[in-house]
Order: structure tokens, then C-alpha cells, then sequence
């Protein structure tokens, strides 16, 4: 198993030695993981020793909570 689609690793699969390997998308991984960072800045959640469900505000970015109530 690798982890990675450059041409040494590729050519380890034709050759048997590695069986399978994951494409990696540099790009798209450190633009969702900053859109999290951004999204925690502006819309904090409430502290952990309250109630979540109740301090929640309609505005808050989990829109599933309005299910839950």
C-alpha cells in the first residue's frame, strides 16, 4: 500500500511490488481544512460545558440543530 501517484510508485504497481496506492489532492485538502478554520473563527461554538443544543442560535451553521428541537 502507498500513498502517493508519482511515477516510482507507479511503476512499483506494474511490477507487483505495491499492491494498491491513494491519489492525494493537496489542493482540495488544505482548502476544506482552512474553510473549517474560518467557519470556527466567525461562528464559534458554545463552550463545552453548556448545553449545545440549547445556546444554539438559528443562525448558527449547523442548521441540522432546527431538526433536533
Amino acid at each position: 500500500m502507498a500513498m502517493d501517484t508519482d511515477p516510482d510508485t507507479l511503476e512499483w504497481i506494474q511490477k507487483d511490488g505495491i499492491a494498491a496506492t491513494i491519489a492525494q489532492k493537496p489542493y482540495s485538502m488544505a482548502f476544506v481544512g482552512l474553510q473549517m478554520l474560518d467557519n470556527l473563527h466567525h461562528h464559534k461554538p458554545p463552550a463545552l460545558d453548556e448545553d449545545w443544543l440549547k445556546t444554539a442560535s438559528p443562525q448558527s451553521p449547523c442548521s441540522w440543530i432546527q431538526v433536533l428541537r
